[in-house]
């Protein structure tokens, strides 16, 4: 199953409420997305239309990304407000980073959440992660192949072999050297090589690059690219 996150279309619009970028996706016709609003003030102007809404309803898999820059802020109110955009738009699990404690903590007794796993400059190993998901036995996983490319290029392989079914999302987008979320078109021989386990997967794969403002013809090639290359229909 192939989805898109909306924030990998965070430059295209200017308005806090992102609600008009489920747009691009729909259109695409993708089973799957993932709602990425950012700050607070995003997660606050998000109101989606009533067609919206009905449409993320009849998807196979929506998830919801936790929000971003908030230290400083009452992690009991962005709970809340999180569990009630979760609810809205029929959500399967909530995305938060692994170096995030708090707000794993936060999250954890009142909506599924998915633990994901950090690029190499975060300082948490793959045995570092473990012992992290460990704690929360409830909690499921998001694999990102960028952040693992940066690990090694074996790191997706090895996850999938230590977490198996436990893995409720992968996020996917190139990865060159040290930088992540590119598009496919940046991203080296070494990078396809290790996504190549993904082929045997049947976990949700959202495509969460980073877009530069463009055109919506070359997003549909770049779907269809990623979905050509997994050997997804």
């Amino acid at each position: 199953m192939l989805g898109f996150a909306i924030g990998c279309l965070h430059s295209w619009v200017k308005d806090d409420n992102r609600a008009s970028l489920l747009d691009y996706p729909r259109k695409l016709n993708l089973r799957a997305v993932e709602i990425t609003l950012g700050p607070m003030n995003e997660f606050n102007a998000f109101n989606p239309s009533k067609k919206q809404l009905k449409w993320l309803h009849s998807l196979d898999y929506v998830s919801l990304h936790a929000p971003f820059r908030t230290r400083g802020l009452d992690l009991d109110m962005i709970a809340t407000k999180t569990k009630k955009i979760f609810d809205l738009v029929n959500a399967k699990t909530v995305i938060v980073h692994a170096n995030n404690i708090s707000m794993i903590d936060a999250f954890y007794k009142r909506m599924p959440i998915s633990i994901e796993h950090m690029e190499v400059r975060r300082n948490i190993s793959l045995k570092d992660f473990k012992k992290i998901v460990d704690k929360y036995p409830k909690a499921s996983i998001c694999m990102d192949v960028s952040h693992n490319y940066t690990h090694s290029v074996n790191e997706t392989k090895h996850m999938l072999n230590l977490f198996g079914n436990r893995i409720k999302e992968i996020h996917f987008s190139g990865s060159k050297y040290k930088k992540t979320h590119t598009t496919m078109a940046n991203s080296p021989r070494a990078f396809f090589k290790s996504i190549k386990p993904l082929i045997k997967t049947d976990i949700p794969i959202i495509i969460e690059e980073d877009c530069p403002k463009s055109t919506f013809s070359w997003l549909k090639s770049e779907v269809n690219t990623i979905r050509n290359l997994l050997q997804l229909k």
